[in-house]
């Protein structure tokens, strides 16, 4: 793999799926028979099993220390390096449950690899036996199981990670978490021979480590290194510190970082054999936590190659949270269309012209075809209509040419199916195929003096114009809808006039259309003149001002001078009540009499609607109810007659009390009460209350504080009904009074 070339990075991908683990600390993953088996770490003692998708299945507890995880050649075992109890445990993909434990004693084991029909297992000494870390095999197929340590003869100061691939049987590769020291190992032998090992310089911490599945190169981090001298052999492009690194069945790599931005990118996945980024995820994290890392071992691949499992952490002071995002076919590359026209409006029987380029991130062969279909409006069809195929060229250029006379919006759309190497993708673009709009404007004055002429002036767009073409012309008015006024002829620059004198008052609506000629599309406008009238008068009179209510009214409507209409409208509109309307031609006197019945006050509202020579008019007369006033006085002692008026006797110094009711009911409005005195010949105010509101019967009272010297003189008392909305201000009669010694 010598010479990777670095290539731009492709737009951020999403993932499909993204639920978080019952977990608070992560060791490492393996995919196996359908479901995916996720340790958490020497600190723990439990092993999570979930589906594809990431929900979870079930959870095998008292797996002390469960780190290292390996799947079985055939898929049907996962084994886990119990680092707390000095045992690797088998268990079975299929009933998920642990089928065998093996014991290694004297060595707690930490990380595992399959290859040479052994399982590998790196290891550090238990307390008993206090000897270096190092790397022993297991072949569990004999029973019992055969275990074998110091396998290699390096010494190791922790138990180093271990990597191998079906691709090449008998090779282990082996490096130290956290250093740059590695080694590579052919374990068909026994003992294993050391092909290289060596303190990698370049790599100053390694997290993970995979093998290329030729077994041709090992994968630290981003870097590679070949397995013969591990010397250097290219680098992925990441943006930052690669934590975890898996590589697909087919040489697809993908690296997990240790972002520390934002905007960089968590996961990147890499085409086979270089360092073409195919796909690129980045997870964000709330505001209170850090950026999502992917912690060493973070990643795994479906041995399908179609999934990619990734598990993201968030360290919130000490609060670990774990996601599994599950990518779906990270190993396709996204493809990209784009289409652009030469121009978004063409003549009907001009070429259309449209560009567009398919790129992806992984090279698209020259020669590939992409399918093109045009869809109309409803002018013509919405059908798609299939084009032919047009083959990209060697920069994933092509050029779509497609003549069509019909006018119409049309929308082309371009498609590419994919491959097994590439997304699909579309595009679409919109092309008028149309003549240019003639774009119709009139000038014209907003009144005009009933007959005197005016003149409407108008500019048609997009000039040249034939000789010979024509503006059509129409007038609609009071008097006739749609008249014709004929043609106007339309000047090459597009301009043309007319001149009318309207002999009809009021609005006047000008129409003017051009029928279009095989360069310009038709159009039309309006123009809006308001032609002046006469005036008229009109007046509404009644035969009173107020009534009792259930009073008979006598409505007059007196027009003025017309032309040629004499109808007028009358609305009686009583505050309570339904609104009356008569439509009435006035007599030879300009007059309409009317008749209404009164039960509250009411407007009544005149119109004219104009005639041909003279304007609309409106007039109003607004009318008075009077409501009825009944009043009671209490708390005298006699009466007496005075001529023919009727005194009520009351004590010097009592308490004459008066009481009103209004009818029809007026709840909430209030009444005035007024005293007066007779004296020097006349009567005379002596007071003037509030307006003292109606209670819930309509009524109110006022009691007078009268005093021993009124003893002999003549007083009177009456209530004012102060009015509302529904009727007029109304007194009641007067109630008369004397006090005695």
């Amino acid at each position: 793999m010598a010479g990777i070339i670095t290539s731009a990075l492709p737009t951020t991908a999403q993932a499909d799926s993204s639920p978080g683990l019952p977990l608070h600390s992560f060791g490492r993953m393996v995919v196996a028979n359908g479901h995916i088996f996720i340790s958490g770490g020497s600190q723990a003692d439990t092993v999570l099993v979930t589906d594809l998708d990431g929900r979870t299945v079930t959870t095998l507890s008292n797996e002390p220390g469960a780190d290292g995880l390996v799947a079985s050649p055939d898929g049907n075992t996962v084994y886990a390096a119990l680092s707390g109890s000095a045992a690797v445990a088998a268990i079975s993909t299929v009933s998920l449950k642990e089928t065998a434990r093996y014991a290694t004693p004297g060595v707690n084991p930490a990380y595992l690899a399959w290859t040479g029909g052994k399982l590998w297992f790196s290891y550090s000494s238990t307390s008993t036996t206090g000897s270096w870390p190092g790397i022993g095999s297991m072949d569990p197929s004999v029973s019992p199981a055969a275990v074998a340590l110091k396998q290699t003869q390096e010494s190791w100061s922790t138990p180093p990670d271990l990597a191998a691939t079906p691709g090449k049987p008998g090779l282990l590769a082996a490096a130290e978490l956290g250093s740059g020291w590695a080694g590579v190992y052919d374990v068909s032998t026994s003992p294993a021979t050391t092909v290289v090992n060596a303190d990698v310089p370049s790599v100053s911490s390694t997290s993970s480590l995979a093998l290329t599945p030729d077994g041709a190169d090992l994968i630290l981090g981003s870097q590679l290194f070949r397995t013969g001298d591990l010397a250097p052999d290219g680098s992925y492009p990441v943006q930052s510190y690669a934590r975890a690194v898996a590589v697909a069945p087919d040489g697809t790599v993908a690296t997990g970082m240790d972002a520390s931005l934002p905007s960089e990118n968590t996961v990147s996945v890499f085409a086979p054999g270089g360092s073409v980024l195919l796909n690129a995820y980045n997870y964000t994290a709330p505001v209170t936590e850090v950026i999502p890392t992917v912690p060493p071992s973070g990643l795994a691949w479906a041995p399908d190659g179609h999934r990619l499992f990734a598990v993201t952490e968030n360290d919130n002071n000490g609060y670990v949270t774990l996601n599994l995002h599950v990518l779906l076919d990270p190993e396709v590359a996204p493809s990209r269309l784009a289409l652009t026209p030469s121009s978004a409006r063409v003549m009907p029987a001009q070429t259309v012209t449209l560009t567009g380029t398919l790129t992806s991130t992984a090279p698209i062969a020259a020669g590939t075809v992409v399918h093109v279909t045009r869809t109309g409006t409803s002018r013509t069809s919405t059908t798609p209509t299939p084009l032919p195929d047009v083959a990209i060229g060697s920069d994933g250029s092509f050029t779509i040419a497609d003549a069509t006379t019909a006018e119409d919006a049309y929308t082309y759309t371009v498609s590419y199916g994919g491959d097994a190497g590439h997304r699909t993708a579309t595009a679409t673009a919109q092309v008028m195929v149309a003549r240019p709009a003639s774009n119709m404007q009139l000038t014209y004055p907003a009144t005009s003096n009933r007959g005197a002429p005016l003149t409407v002036t108008g500019q048609l767009g997009n000039a040249p114009y034939p000789a010979g073409k024509v503006v059509r012309l129409t007038k609609s008015d009071q008097a006739s809808q749609g008249t014709q006024l004929g043609t106007v002829a339309v000047n090459p620059d597009g301009s043309f006039s007319f001149t009318d004198t309207p002999q009809i008052g009021g609005s006047v609506t000008y129409i003017a259309d051009y029928a279009g000629d095989p360069g310009h599309e038709p159009s039309g406008s309006l123009a809006f003149v308001d032609v002046s009238r006469l005036a008229t008068t009109l007046s509404v009179t009644t035969d009173a001002r107020t009534y009792a209510s259930g009073a008979m009214s006598t409505i007059t409507v007196h027009l003025g001078s017309t032309f040629n209409g004499r109808t007028v409208r009358l609305d009686a509109v009583p505050a309570i009540g339904r609104t009356v309307t008569w439509t009435a031609t006035a007599d030879a006197h300009g007059n309409v009499v009317e008749h209404f019945r009164l039960g509250s006050n009411t407007a009544f509202n005149a119109s004219y609607a104009g005639d041909y020579r003279y304007a609309p008019a409106t007039a109003s007369m607004d009318v008075g109810v009077l409501a009825t006033v009944l009043e009671a006085q209490a708390g005298y002692t006699g009466s007496k007659r005075y001529g023919h008026t009727l005194y009520r006797v009351y004590r010097a110094g009592s308490l004459p009390l008066m009481a009103a009711t209004v009818s029809p009911n007026r709840s909430g409005g209030c009444v005035v009460f007024r005293l007066q005195e007779y004296a020097q010949g006349a009567w005379r105010s002596l007071a003037t209350t509030s307006c003292y509101p109606l209670d819930r019967s309509s009524s109110a009272a006022v009691v007078v504080n009268s005093r021993k010297s009124w003893a002999g003189h003549l007083f009177r008392l009456d209530a004012v009904f102060r009015g509302d909305g529904a009727y007029a201000t109304t007194a009641g009669a007067w109630q008369y009074f004397i006090t005695s010694g």
